[in-house]
């Protein structure tokens, strides 16, 4: 695989990305990589440099977000040319040689693909599963394509499934892609900046999907409380943000089932006891009606320090 840069993104877990690091010591032809480090308080930088000196480490004076942590990276990778592809990487996700291999022979050999992925197979949480893809977000609040154990695609004979978008977990896409529709949204800040950008990409005639025959590791032992109420914010906000940019034509309808969708999640929460989640829901609300977009740990959860 020639041409290929990895970005991975650190926020305050730098022990996650070393071991993410630690699974590229074993390819045969290490891509370069690239960690964005998006203003962590862990002080982990020193430590990444240290033990992987060939790594190139861009250090965010703010935290950027999923967004524009990447776009950071992107926009290095792109002044070197638009040939090859850009693997994207969650920290806490492994991706073995051969599995990126038949990502990007994928790519190579279909001409209508934009980005790839393969299944997330998620562990260490409170829900095992397996991830093909993700549905439309503004119809759906969980949007991901789940997949029974031992799947192996709707056909033994093509593995490849289009999807209405590719989580960020791990993506391949070609790097002239981001040329021609852009880098990534960061009014979304986490969270819908994948979907809006295989949105895009459809406009363009460019398809995402998934190869059933390739999977990466998904461990979720970071999963918290603040790290719940932080997505639950992002989730609903988002969804206006998405609805308002490509669906115009359905965007009264659509505004109104979110706006339900998320009073009855804050109700639910509230009689839950859950009293920061139904907080935090009614925060998404307020922004997205109000316009606020970007990040907001802050206000979301003020007492945390998060940055």
């Amino acid at each position: 695989m020639t041409n290929l840069d990895v970005v991975i993104i650190n926020w305050d877990s730098t022990p996650e990305t070393l071991s993410c690091l630690e699974c590229f010591r074993s390819w045969s032809q290490p891509p370069k990589i690239w960690v964005v480090d998006n203003a962590s308080a862990d002080r982990g930088v020193r430590a990444l440099a240290e033990r992987f000196p060939t790594v190139m480490v861009i250090n965010s004076p703010v935290n950027r977000g999923f967004a524009g942590g990447n776009n950071l990276a992107i926009r290095k990778i792109l002044e070197g040319g638009e040939d090859g592809f850009i693997l994207l990487m969650n920290n806490d996700a492994i991706l073995e040689e051969k599995d990126a291999a038949l990502l990007s022979a994928a790519l190579e050999a279909d001409r209508r693909l934009g980005l790839i992925g393969p299944v997330i197979k998620n562990c260490g949480g409170r829900f095992p599963s397996q991830v093909g893809g993700g549905r439309d977000i503004s119809r759906n609040l969980d949007s991901h394509v789940y997949l029974a154990a031992g799947s192996t695609g709707p056909a033994a004979e093509d593995p490849l499934h289009l999807v209405d978008y590719l989580p960020g977990t791990v993506a391949l896409i070609r790097k002239r892609l981001f040329s021609r529709i852009g880098l990534f949204d960061e009014d979304y800040f986490f969270g819908g900046e994948m979907a809006d950008f295989c949105e895009r990409a459809k406009q363009v005639g460019f398809q995402a999907a998934v190869h059933y025959q390739a999977s990466a590791i998904h461990h979720l032992e970071r999963s918290s409380a603040i790290r719940d109420n932080l997505h639950v914010y992002y989730i609903i906000r988002n969804r206006f943000l998405f609805v308002r940019k490509f669906r115009q034509e359905k965007k009264g309808r659509l505004l109104a089932f979110w706006s339900a969708a998320g009073l009855l999640l804050a109700g639910a929460a509230l009689l839950q006891g859950r009293t920061r989640r139904c907080r935090a829901i009614g925060l998404a609300l307020w922004d997205a009606w109000t316009g606020r977009v970007g990040n907001q740990n802050r206000r979301i959860l003020p007492e945390s320090g998060l940055s």
